[in-house]
C-alpha cells in the first residue's frame, strides 16, 4: 500500500504502518495535552492507543496464520487509522475454511480480553466499569473492555467485515459463492449501524480495464468485489484467478480489452 512504512515482521508476515496512522497519534498526542497540560498524561495517551494497535496487529495474525495453516499466504498486515487488514493472497475456496479465517481474528481478541479479566480478578485491581471512560481508568481495564468491543464490532454481519464473511461462508455451505456474497452484503445492509457496514457496495463492470478493476480493489481494501453486467452479478474479482474474464467479455457479446482477475459463479 502506497504512504506505508514497514515497521516490523513477524512469521515471516511484514508489517506496516500507513502514513495516516501517524495523524491518529498525533491527534491523541494533542487532544491529552489539551485536557490535561502534562507530559505524563500525553504519554499515556499514546501508549494506550499504541497498545490498542498491538491488539489489533494480534487480531490480523490470527487471520493470516490460521489462512497460512489452510495454505494461503498474507502478503502484508498495514495498520490504518480505522484499524489493520492482513492482504492475503486470495480467500479460501472452502466455505467452512471462511469461516475459520474469518473467526480467527476476533478470537485472539476474546483471548486477550479473557487474559486482562483474569489478572484484573487475580490481582484485585477491577474497578467498576461505570468509573472508565477512553481517556481515565485503569489502563489494563480499559484495554480489556476495547477488545471485548473489538469482538462486537468485528462480528457485526456487515460485509465484508468479520461478521459478514461469517456469515457468507456459513450461506455458502448451501448455496452458490456469488449468491452467498450477495446475501451477505443485503443482510449487513439491513441489521448493521450505518456507521461500520458499506452500505455502498462497491462493483465492477464486466467492460472494465484491468488497471482500473485492480486499482478499485486495492483502494476498497477488500479480496473480493462483485463483478456486474447489465445491473446483474456474474462473478467476483480476486487476487488470484487470471484470465477468465476475457472469455466473459466474448460470451456477453463486449469486446475484450485486457485480462482481468475474476472468479466466475460458473
Amino acid at each position: 500500500m502506497k504512504w506505508s512504512w514497514k515497521i516490523g515482521q513477524f512469521a515471516g508476515i511484514g508489517v506496516y504502518m500507513h502514513a495516516t496512522f501517524l495523524l491518529l497519534v498525533g491527534w491523541v498526542a494533542v487532544s491529552h495535552w489539551v485536557q490535561a497540560r502534562t507530559l505524563e498524561a500525553v504519554l499515556a495517551g499514546v501508549g494506550f492507543i499504541l497498545a490498542l494497535f498491538a491488539c489489533v496487529v494480534a487480531h490480523e495474525y490470527g487471520h493470516a496464520l490460521t489462512a497460512r495453516h489452510y495454505g494461503i499466504r498474507t502478503k502484508d498486515i498495514t495498520l490504518l487509522p480505522i484499524g489493520g487488514v492482513a492482504r492475503l493472497e486470495r480467500m479460501p475456496d472452502d466455505p467452512r475454511q471462511e469461516l475459520w479465517v474469518a473467526l480467527a481474528g476476533p478470537a485472539v481478541n476474546v483471548v486477550i480480553a479473557a487474559a486482562l479479566f483474569a489478572w484484573l480478578v487475580v490481582t484485585d485491581t477491577f474497578s467498576p466499569l461505570a468509573e472508565l471512560s477512553v481517556a481515565r481508568g485503569s489502563f489494563l481495564e480499559r484495554l480489556m473492555v476495547v477488545n471485548a468491543g473489538l469482538v462486537l464490532f468485528n462480528l457485526l454481519p456487515a460485509f465484508p467485515m468479520d461478521g459478514g464473511r461469517v456469515m457468507r461462508a456459513l450461506l455458502a455451505t448451501r448455496m452458490e459463492y456469488t449468491r452467498a456474497t450477495q446475501l451477505a452484503a443485503n443482510v449487513g445492509q439491513g441489521v448493521a449501524v450505518r456507521e461500520v457496514m458499506q452500505r455502498e457496495f462497491q462493483v465492477v463492470d464486466s467492460s472494465d480495464m484491468l488497471e482500473s478493476a485492480m486499482q478499485r480493489l486495492q483502494e476498497c481494501a477488500c479480496h473480493t468485489l462483485p463483478v456486474q453486467h447489465g445491473g446483474r452479478v456474474v462473478g467476483l474479482l480476486t487476487m488470484d484467478n487470471v484470465g477468465e474474464f476475457v472469455a466473459i467479455q466474448a460470451a456477453l457479446g463486449g469486446t475484450p480489452t485486457a485480462p482481468a482477475l475474476l472468479e466466475s459463479n460458473g
